[in-house]
């Protein structure tokens, strides 16, 4: 159900409210073994019952030809939310995809009440028509309301600024040239008993692209580079950071993606 208000041509308000369900799948079911993909040994529940949520979220937006703004609030509470815990402790004894035994830390699916609160934001300018300056936030605050501890694996906070110039240019179109500052904050609110927590890092990016004619056929060129500092960061989700990946040496991890430049050719499928 939604609502939206418009104050004039260029403010607007927006409400919706919703629910949902999701069936427990079948690995949450009747797991028993290691999962290669996430260096731990899942037990399933076969008791497991539905997820039920019910959200509700409100955003104000304005936008006219320089200023382009909005700001929304969410929330999204979850009865019987289901997730993998773990127990100090709780090992059992596996071969490994080496072919030998391995301890691995045991999680066992279980179903707890949750609450999701966040804030997203956007604000952009537009000096000139092709000058765009593009400014973006997101935070996501969530808690175990069961155990009274915070939810496990939630993003951490982002601001992302892009600045892009899109110039005219003789003989090519939908030219562009853009570069951007990803900050990614701390998160230091986690479920201790089988998380980490991640420190902030910033991510430099850049591209640039144009459409040229060959003939009739426009085909698009554009190269593109991420992490551009080539630092080293792990994400606050990595199955790859450190204590998720060894029981044993939980200082063990691999970082996120260093530097990555990226290439590309686009040729629509319909060839005149």
């Amino acid at each position: 159900m939604g609502y939206t208000h418009e104050f004039n041509d260029n403010l607007n308000f927006k409400a919706n409210a919703g629910s949902a369900f999701r069936a427990p799948n079948p690995a949450e079911l009747g797991s028993n073994g290691v999962h290669e993909g996430t260096f731990r040994y899942e037990i399933g529940n076969p008791n497991l019952a539905p997820e039920r949520s019910y959200q509700v979220d409100a955003t104000m937006q304005y936008d006219d030809k320089i200023v382009s703004a909005s700001l929304g609030i969410y929330e999204n509470y979850i009865h019987n939310f289901i997730y993998a815990s773990h127990k100090q402790g709780d090992v059992a004894q596996a071969v490994n995809g080496a072919g030998s035994p391995s301890q691995f830390d045991v999680y066992r699916y279980n179903q707890v009440n949750a609450n999701l609160y966040g804030v997203e934001g956007n604000f952009t300018l537009h000096p000139v028509s092709f000058i765009h300056f593009e400014n973006t936030f997101g935070y996501t605050y969530a808690r175990n309301n069961t155990l009274d501890r915070p939810l496990a694996f939630i993003p951490a906070g982002t601001l992302k600024n892009t600045l892009r110039f899109e110039p005219t240019i003789k003989g090519v179109k939908q030219s562009y040239i853009s570069v951007g500052i990803d900050n990614f904050f701390n998160q230091y609110r986690y479920d201790s008993a089988f998380e980490t927590g991640t420190k902030g890092y910033t991510l430099l990016n850049a591209g640039l692209g144009t459409t040229v004619n060959f003939g009739k056929q426009p085909v698009k060129l554009y190269v593109s580079g991420n992490n551009l500092a080539n630092i080293k960061y792990y994400d606050a989700l990595s199955r790859l950071k450190p204590g998720r990946i060894s029981s044993e040496d939980p200082e063990f991890g691999i970082y996120n993606m260093g530097r990555n430049i990226t290439f590309g050719i686009y040729l629509p499928l319909s060839i005149n």
